[in-house]
């Protein structure tokens, strides 16, 4: 198990980075009515699943 500790810079730029992200999501979503939006995340939601099980045997999981 990897134990991963932030150092100070990162604690610095956290926040922005969070802000970003949300703001990027948005930008995404822009024009997206709620039916578009859920649809999209099943879709992702899929597309992880298929990643998570060709990795799995991939890795011999």
């Amino acid at each position: 198990m990897w134990r991963l500790y932030p150092k100070e810079k990162a604690l610095e730029v956290y926040t922005f980075i969070i802000e970003e992200e949300n703001r990027n999501i948005e930008v995404c979503f822009k024009n997206f009515n709620s039916e578009e939006k859920e649809l999209v995340n099943k879709l992702v939601k899929k597309m992880r699943e298929n990643i998570e099980s060709d990795w799995k045997e991939i890795k011999n999981f």
